[in-house]
């Protein structure tokens, strides 16, 4: 997969601060022509997020019960449990349900796909443990499926403060602060230290700071 970092993430409006927000905003280009982007931010586990993960991820709770009460103490080598949400633009709405569109929600499907098992990979290689939902079905990739699904939107409000539109009092989407409810979520998970997860973004063409 192709990655290029933009320059002018400036010019994208400011997103609202969020506690859990280590890492980024990063916005790069996936595709040659840069038309296609995916920015993603990573962020420590709140509590309340983390008692759903060990429900959808069940083979893994011992391991985020130990490390989900660790607040960031400097130290780049205390791993952590990070939520790192990625978001693509759709150029049409989640609702839509057209050929033209359920062709493009397919596209942005692979194309995360092809990042989060790279990234999974990587971070693999260096002892941590990653996994990813499908955005499709809310289960785990790589991980043994627990009792609940993991929810992009919800997530999405509580870790980034991302307004949600309601739609038919019933089909809750994102609303992203520029793509609006044009924007197609997904989310990777790990438990590594920040050193490990700064090191294999800026290994796969991905500076955040």
């Amino acid at each position: 997969m192709i990655f290029r970092e933009i320059d002018k993430y400036s010019s994208a409006p400011k997103m609202k601060k969020s506690r859990s927000l280590v890492l980024g905003p990063a916005r790069q280009s996936t595709s040659e022509d840069g038309e296609q982007i995916l920015e993603l931010t990573v962020h420590t586990c709140p509590s309340l997020l983390c008692r759903d993960l060990v429900k959808i991820f069940p083979d893994q709770a011992e391991l985020f019960k130990s490390v989900r009460a660790r607040s960031l103490d400097g130290n780049p080598k205390t791993s952590y449990l990070f939520v790192i949400p990625t978001f693509q633009p759709t150029w049409c709405d989640m609702l839509e349900f057209t050929p033209e569109s359920e062709h493009r929600k397919d596209f942005l499907l692979n194309t995360f796909m092809q990042f989060a098992r790279e990234l999974c990979e990587k971070l693999g290689r260096l002892g941590c443990w990653a996994d990813f939902a499908d955005p499709v079905t809310g289960y785990p990739m790589n991980s043994t499926q627990g009792g609940i699904l993991y929810s992009d939107v919800d997530a999405c409000e509580l870790l980034l403060k991302y307004k949600i539109e309601l739609v038919c009092n019933t089909c809750r989407i994102v609303s992203h602060p520029e793509w609006k409810t044009s924007v197609y979520p997904a989310t990777c998970f790990a438990v590594a230290t920040l050193e490990q997860i700064q090191s294999v973004l800026l290994d796969m063409g991905i500076s955040v700071k």
